[in-house]
């Protein structure tokens, strides 16, 4: 050590003779550069005396006499020329003033001052320092201090220091005597961290105060003085200082009550000063205090640190701005959005390691509080970036808790009602100030969304939740991110979406009597129906959401996945499956009718006749010991749904084209399924009564639109939905004359071709009475009518 510090100090002398040399140089080229110029001002005063005229000779009398005479009209012209010229406004272009300013603003590197004066002072200073620390070492080895003397000769060296600098400030040294002030303080942090830490002469309580006592004093020079060395001085000392005193038994409560105090008075000196940069260096000791306490894995204060986490994000949103006259606002704003968002890294790695259950509110808390500030920033300094950062950093917080795996019967009401809370409360800060632009995505719905996902996945790969507690998670944040009236549409549609792969996940997992948290089936389609249901009635009175089709089709997208896995489900009564089954598939075709989204409505046909006809064989039926005539009435019940539910929303069905045409074939999806059911359970006679209820679903809406306005979509629907009747009128009366099962071969027969001519006439003459562009089947004789 002490041949390193030999070998400093000559290199320091060798850089002050360096400098000596460079300085001579400078002024060499200085000096000669000096007298060239004065050599050049002589030249041009010597012509300028030589091109000065002599005095004029004296006039003659008569010439003074025509001078005279003259010299009334010379002055009449010669005023009315100042005149001219004072009336004139000679201006000066705004260029050449803003050129001027900019070449007076512009100064050249003052190489001389820099080398000979601020070059001088540090090394000055650095020697100092290391002369004192050589003495002190050799004073050490020879024995002239013990361990009293050698703090207290720190001490009283670094108070000299404090004083000398003061007096040469007044004499105008103003760097020297910064420099001097920031050796004193490191001299005294040294003395007071050797006190403590080698000699054991203080207490921790003691070294501690004598170091902020200390820093303290930094502050206060760096305040008076306008100096940013002195500050960068006491805030190095401030964060070394738990560093040097730290103890096995630290107290969290004190290292981060003192941190934020000390970013307080730094971040309070940096507004009162417009000095960005301390903003930054404080945020950067702050962040690395953090980092080595988790290095320290003090597992259990925790709790403690991560609400100092939250505190500390809180206090840049609060201080973090500068003054409104700064010149550094991008970096006041840097430092505030850097402020903000690395805390939520911190307390995302907190919510992983903190013992689960009644820490649960610690985490929700912080993340409410961390979010919350990020939306006002956002608002404030017109980032909406930064709100969206915060609402996904809260929602990354929480979802680490949650993804842990370690959770207790009640946890899942409790995370559903904190994180419903913070999404509350991001939408409360994005409504001040007024929103101005009505597109712009809102916190609150992606925090909820992106918790509906990870909730999502955490369903999937859980055993034992209750159903009502998943329940309340939906309603909550899909309820939030519909009344937050999200401007993109696609966002109530996710939340829809997530949802229903939610609660179909759920029902995979826990819908049998072999898991601890079994639930029957009927509350799980009943949780179902209604979120979806809530979702339609918004999209039906909500008038002024921002996209109201788009929670119609929230409403279908919620039920869709439920009813993919319908079919296990033939072990209930009958009553109690087609009951369900006509909720569900009632909501969903309204939701689609109303969204005006016809792939919808068709992905709904085929998936709704896929679970009534899939399984349709007479021997399962007897199995389950379900009555065939209700069978039947429970079919043409959810089959009617998917034919009528369109003409509830007859908007829709005038701006869509292919709508009323899904929904009036949709009849067709069941009619050999039901005829075979029919024949299996009555025999062959009678099939011209399935036949005629089918025909009844579309002629109920051939009828319900027959007083209406005949245009567009809704003029297609209706001849769409008679041509449906008619097909089943002209199939009637031949399958009851053949009787025969309707199958291919059925067709063949003369009996059934003769049905489908007289479709076709029918088709014929329905189409032409009716204006529609549908395609007019051509009749090869002459038509009855004229």
């Amino acid at each position: 050590m002490i041949e390193l510090l030999i070998n400093l100090f000559a290199f320091s002398i060798l850089i002050i003779l360096f400098g000596g040399v460079v300085l001579g140089i400078v002024a060499f080229f200085q000096n000669r550069g000096l007298r060239r110029r004065i050599f050049d001002l002589e030249a041009i005063n010597q012509k300028s005396s030589e091109l000065n005229e002599p005095e004029p000779a004296p006039l003659q009398p008569a010439a003074q006499e025509d001078l005279e005479e003259l010299e009334p009209t010379f002055k009449e012209e010669s005023a009315a020329t100042e005149r001219a010229v004072t009336d004139q406004k000679i201006e000066t272009p705004t260029s050449a003033k803003e050129s001027v300013t900019s070449k007076a603003a512009r100064k050249g590197i003052e190489w001389e001052k820099l080398l000979g004066v601020r070059g001088a002072a540090i090394l000055g200073g650095v020697a100092l320092v290391i002369a004192a620390i050589l003495f002190y070492q050799h004073a050490v080895q020879e024995g002239w201090f013990d361990m009293h003397s050698k703090v207290w000769t720190g001490a009283i060296v670094g108070t000299a220091c404090f004083l000398l600098q003061a007096r040469l400030r007044a004499k105008g040294y103003i760097f020297v005597s910064n420099v001097l002030a920031g050796s004193g303080a490191v001299m005294h942090y040294a003395a007071a961290w050797a006190a403590f830490r080698l000699y054991h002469l203080i207490s921790q309580p003691a070294g501690f105060g004598w170091m902020a006592i200390i820093t303290v004093a930094c502050c206060g020079l760096a305040v008076r003085h306008s100096s940013q060395l002195i500050a960068i001085f006491g805030l190095v000392g401030g964060f070394a200082t738990p560093l040097l005193l730290a103890t096995s038994d630290a107290s969290a409560l004190g290292l981060f009550s003192y941190i934020l105090l000390l970013d307080v008075a730094l971040l309070a000196i940096g507004r009162k000063k417009d000095w960005p940069w301390l903003s930054l260096l404080g945020l950067f000791g702050t962040t690395s205090s953090q980092l080595l306490w988790l290095l320290r894995g003090r597992e259990e204060e925790a709790a403690i640190a991560l609400i100092a986490c939250g505190l500390f994000g809180l206090l840049y949103v609060v201080m973090g701005s500068g003054p409104k006259t700064s010149g550094f606002s991008a970096r006041w704003k840097l430092g505030q959005v850097a402020g903000i968002l690395i805390p939520f890294a911190i307390a995302t790695h907190y919510a992983r390691i903190v013992e689960l259950g009644d820490n649960l509110q610690s985490i929700a808390f912080v993340a409410a509080l961390l979010a919350g500030g990020a939306t006002f920033a956002g608002r404030r300094l017109a980032l909406p970036t930064l709100s969206l950062a915060g609402a996904a950093g809260a929602a990354a917080v929480t979802s680490t808790w949650l993804l842990s795996g370690v959770y207790e019967e009640l946890s899942i009401y409790s995370f559903a009602l904190y994180t419903g809370a913070t999404s509350l409360v991001l939408a409360l800060f994005d409504t001040w100030p007024k929103r101005t632009d009505s597109k712009e995505i809102h916190p609150a719905a992606v925090h909820s969304l992106i918790l509906l996902f990870t909730f999502t996945y955490f369903t999937s790969d859980s055993t034992a939740l209750p159903l009502w507690g998943v329940s309340l998670m939906l309603l909550i944040h899909v309820g939030i991110s519909v009344w937050t009236r999200a401007s993109l549409p696609a966002l109530p549609v996710l939340a829809g979406l997530a949802a229903g792969i939610t609660l179909f996940l759920y029902r995979v997992q826990h819908a049998h009597p072999g898991n601890p948290a079994y639930h029957s089936i009927p509350a799980l389609i009943g949780a179902v129906a209604l979120i979806s249901g809530l979702l339609l009635t918004a999209s039906i009175t909500w008038r002024r959401h921002t996209a109201p089709r788009s929670l119609a089709l929230a409403a279908t997208l919620c039920v869709l996945p439920t009813l993919l896995h319908f079919q296990p489900w033939f072990g209930a009564l009958p009553p109690h499956y087609y009951g369900a089954l006509f909720l569900l598939v009632g909501i969903a075709s309204c939701g689609a009718a109303r969204s005006n989204f016809s792939t919808a409505y068709a992905a709904l046909v085929l998936i709704t006749s896929w679970q009534l006809f899939a399984e349709t064989s007479p021997s399962l039926f007897q199995s389950l010991e379900w009555p065939i005539p209700f069978v039947f009435i429970g079919t043409l019940a959810v089959l009617g749904v998917l034919t009528l539910a369109p003409l509830l929303f007859k908007g829709s069905l005038q701006k869509s084209r292919a709508l009323g045409i899904i929904a009036a074939f949709a009849p067709f999806f069941g009619l050999f399924s039901l005829l075979s059911l029919y024949e299996y359970r009555f025999g062959e006679r009678g099939a011209l009564l399935m036949l005629l209820a089918l025909a009844s679903l579309p002629f109920i809406g051939y009828l319900n639109q027959r007083s209406a306005a005949s245009d567009g979509g809704l003029n297609r629907s209706k001849t769409t939905y008679l041509m449906s009747a008619l097909f089943f009128l002209a199939l009637a009366i031949p399958s009851e004359l053949r009787n025969v099962s309707l199958d291919l071969r059925g067709f063949l027969d003369e009996w059934f071709q003769a049905g489908l001519s007289l479709a076709a006439v029918a088709w014929s003459l329905a189409a032409r009475r009716r204006g529609t562009p549908l395609p007019q089947a051509r009749y090869p004789y002459p038509h009855p009518y004229p």
